[in-house]
C-alpha cells in the first residue's frame, strides 16, 4: 500500500527545521560578536592602558627566591626549586633585597607558594628611596600563583631598594617564585585575572560601601563588562551592515545576558571564597569564641582581661580613645559594667566630677596623661591621684585613688 505524506507534517518539518538553523545562527553571530568584542578589549587594555614605563628595551626579570643582594637582611633557606620559609622562626616577615632597581622598569609581581595553607595571609611592603610603605594585605584565596600591578602601590616609585612579604601562618612554606618583571601584555593580563579572581574577608568598611574590587586593581568589573558589552554590541552592528543579514533584538539580549552573566559569575566567586573563609573562621564556635576570632578579636580579649580587674560592678568606667572606632566598641564590650564614652567631648571628667573608685581605661592614641606618681589628667586640668591596676599592648586600665 503506498504511502502518503501530508502536507501540513511537511510543512512543520520545514518550519522545525527553519527554526533550528536560525537558533544555531543566532549562536554564532553571538558567540562571535563576543569573542570579538574581547579581543578588542585586550587590544585597547594593553595598547591604550599598558603601564608607564622608561621605555627601556631588555629589562631582565629579577628574581627574589635566589640569593639576595646584599642589601637586606637574608631570611629562609634558597634552593633550585623555590625558598623554604618558617614563619615562625623568621618573625613572619620574609625580606628580600631587589640591588636598587627603578620602580618604573618594573610594573609587576609575581607571588607562588607551594600548597599554601588555607589560614595563610600575605602582607607586601615595599622599602623605596629609604622610605618603607604601609603594609597591603593581598587579596588572594589561595596564592598557588598571583599576579600583581605594582604601580597600583602608593610607595612604588623611585628607587627601591627591598621587598618584604609578612606572612602568617603556622607552617613552614616553599615559596616557588617571588619576582618583579619589567611590562609586557601578557603580564597585565594576567595581573588584571588576579584582581578579578581576587577576595579578601569581610571588612568593617563592607558595612557602608563594597567596591567590589581588589584594594590596588587597576580595573574594576563593571567598567571592564560593559566596555566589553559596547564593543561586543559595535561588532555585532559591524556584521548586521555588511553581511546583510537581519537585525534582531534577541541578538542583543543574548549578548548582554552572557556579559551581565560574566559580572555576576565574579562577584559570586569572590562572595563563595568569603563564605568558605566566614565558616571556617567562625563555625562551630561560641559566641566568646566568634569575637575572638572576628576583626575585634585582640580588643575583645583585652576587654576580657580588663573585666577581671574591676572588683565594682556599680563602678563608673571611663574610656578615653582619639580612636573613634576602638573607643565606641572598648565602651560596647565592657557592658553591662557602667561605661562611659564621650563622643566629641572631653574623654574623661572634671576632676571635681570624679569619684575615688572609678576607673579609666586608656586605648591608645588618646591626649589623656598618665603619671605613675601624680595621676591622670586632661592636658588643661590638674591630676587626680590614680593607681595602674591593668597594663598591656592594647591599653591600660587605671582606678582612681
Amino acid at each position: 500500500m503506498a504511502q502518503t505524506h501530508h502536507p501540513a507534517g511537511k510543512v512543520c518539518y520545514d518550519q522545525a527545521a527553519n527554526d533550528n538553523n536560525k537558533f544555531r545562527c543566532m549562536l554564532k553571530v553571538t558567540g562571535l560578536s563576543l569573542l570579538l568584542g574581547a579581543a578588542a578589549l585586550i587590544v585597547i587594555l594593553t595598547q591604550l592602558f599598558a603601564p608607564p614605563t622608561s621605555g627601556k628595551s631588555g629589562i631582565p626579570s629579577v628574581y627574589l627566591t635566589e640569593e639576595p643582594a646584599p642589601l637586606a637582611r637574608s631570611n629562609g633557606t634558597s634552593s633550585t626549586d623555590g625558598l623554604e620559609f618558617n614563619p615562625l622562626l623568621n618573625n613572619a616577615v620574609l625580606k628580600r633585597a631587589t640591588g636598587g632597581i627603578e620602580a618604573q622598569d618594573y610594573p609587576f609581581m609575581h607571588i607562588a607558594i607551594d600548597d599554601p595553607p588555607a589560614d595563610l595571609t600575605i602582607s607586601v611592603s615595599i622599602t623605596a628611596d629609604g622610605q618603607k610603605s604601609d603594609w597591603y594585605q593581598l587579596e588572594a584565596p589561595h596564592p598557588e600563583s598571583v599576579w600583581l600591578s605594582l604601580n597600583e602601590f602608593a610607595g612604588w616609585q623611585g628607587t627601591v631598594e627591598a621587598v618584604e612579604l609578612r606572612l602568617i601562618t603556622g607552617e613552614t612554606l616553599r615559596i616557588k617564585d617571588l619576582s618583579l618583571h619589567p611590562a609586557a601584555p601578557s603580564r597585565q593580563l594576567r595581573a588584571i585575572v588576579s584582581d578579578l579572581t581576587s577576595f579578601a574577608p569581610w571588612k568593617r568598611a563592607q558595612m557602608n560601601t563594597h567596591t567590589g574590587v581588589a584594594k590596588v586593581a587597576s580595573f574594576y568589573p563593571v567598567p571592564l563588562v560593559m566596555s566589553w558589552l559596547l564593543l561586543s554590541l559595535t561588532i555585532y552592528g559591524l556584521i548586521v551592515l555588511f553581511t546583510k543579514r537581519a537585525f534582531s533584538w534577541t541578538d542583543v539580549g543574548m549578548i548582554f545576558l552572557v556579559c551581565w552573566f560574566g559580572l555576576d559569575l565574579i562577584w559570586q566567586k569572590r562572595l563563595t571564597h568569603q563564605v568558605i573563609h566566614s565558616h571556617h573562621t567562625f563555625a562551630g564556635k561560641t559566641t566568646e569564641d566568634k569575637l575572638l576570632a572576628g576583626p575585634d578579636g585582640r580588643l575583645f580579649a583585652f576587654i576580657s582581661q580588663v573585666k577581671e580587674h574591676i572588683d565594682s560592678p556599680n563602678a563608673r568606667i571611663f574610656v578615653a580613645s582619639d580612636d573613634l572606632y576602638r573607643g565606641m566598641r572598648a565602651a560596647y564590650y565592657l557592658y553591662p559594667f557602667n561605661s562611659y564614652w564621650k563622643l566629641g567631648g572631653p574623654q574623661i571628667p572634671d576632676p571635681e566630677r570624679m569619684h575615688k573608685g572609678d576607673y579609666v581605661l586608656l586605648l591608645g592614641p588618646t591626649r589623656v596623661l598618665l603619671h605613675r606618681a601624680k595621676g591622670i589628667r586632661r592636658p588643661e586640668t590638674k591630676y587626680f591621684p590614680a593607681k595602674l591596676l591593668f597594663n598591656s599592648a592594647s591599653g591600660k586600665l587605671i582606678r582612681l585613688q
